[in-house]
């Protein structure tokens, strides 16, 4: 009625939705997709963009099964998106069951669409699955971050313990999917763990996410990752990536707590890594309120 009355102001008498009685088309045209057709990939595409604009909860199950068994791709990675779109916590599990499918850094899309999806539906429910692809697709990592920040409160905590390391599915995670150590690309071959080199993933991840919370209760978990010997988070095609304390310096510098004042001057002083010194040095200035701790 909103979008009537802005467009056709002289008579903006909206009609009611009739979502209920296109139901039935709009599921037929997914079900009896023809995926050697493209107008009928198309129509079946177009039925599953209107069934997560319905906002029906009788849409869910079709969407679920378009998203899980359509063999159009195109109908599959829609029936995804519209998941997020229908916005019901039911949808979490399906969108688990993908992120978990062996991920081809060739052919990401479907991946990358239940990332979107779970960030639109904005559930608690949805907060384990996207903490747990922050770490196992960090490919995604920008639209996981969206995500986690969009899904509610219940992301602290699980950030807070991420970074004290007591949080046990993730403990659990790291050891089983080798996290914390880098053997090699993935879909490339695999060194031996002795020749693995370790990783601060844990610790670089989440306190990225922690800055853009701008939690002070997070300060004291940040500064014991801050701490610890540095280590790449990450390494590409061999390169080593930034230490896990370039993540937490960024969040300490954007939450802005002077309890960080010290410790944050204390690693400029002391610090050997030329690239970590200057950037504590620039962080000190926000979170120190007079310089006294100098």
């Amino acid at each position: 009625e909103k979008e009537a009355k802005d467009q056709y102001k002289n008579n903006y008498k909206a009609r009611a939705a009739s979502w209920d009685k296109s139901l039935p088309i709009l599921v037929k045209a997914i079900e009896e997709v023809d995926a050697a057709n493209p107008r009928s990939v198309e129509s079946a595409r177009l039925a599953a963009e209107a069934l997560g604009e319905a906002k029906l909860d009788e849409a869910l199950e079709p969407l679920v099964k378009a998203a899980t068994a359509s063999e159009a791709k195109a109908v599959r990675g829609q029936a995804i998106l519209s998941l997020g779109v229908l916005g019901k916590d039911g949808a979490v599990p399906t969108l688990a069951n993908i992120l978990r499918e062996e991920f081809d850094p060739q052919n990401p899309a479907m991946h990358g669409a239940a990332i979107i999806a779970l960030g639109k539906i904005k559930s608690p429910q949805a907060v384990p699955v996207l903490i747990e692809a922050m770490y196992r697709l960090p490919f995604f990592f920008k639209q996981v971050r969206r995500a986690l920040v969009a899904s509610g409160p219940s992301v602290n905590g699980r950030i807070k313990a991420a970074l004290e390391g007591t949080d046990s599915d993730l403990n659990t995670l790291f050891k089983d999917k080798k996290l914390d150590v880098y053997c090699g690309d993935p879909g490339k071959e695999q060194k031996p763990l002795a020749q693995c080199v370790p990783v601060s993933a844990m610790d670089y991840y989440a306190a990225i996410i922690a800055g853009d919370l701008y939690d002070p209760t997070l300060v004291p978990a940040l500064l014991a990752a801050l701490a610890r010997p540095a280590k790449p988070a990450y390494l590409v095609d061999g390169a080593a990536g930034p230490p896990a304390q370039n993540g937490v310096l960024d969040a300490l510098r954007k939450i802005g707590s002077a309890a960080s004042a010290q410790p944050v001057l204390d690693l400029a002083m002391t610090t050997k890594d030329m690239n970590l010194k200057p950037m504590a040095v620039g962080v000190y200035s926000f979170v120190s309120k007079d310089g006294s701790e100098k």
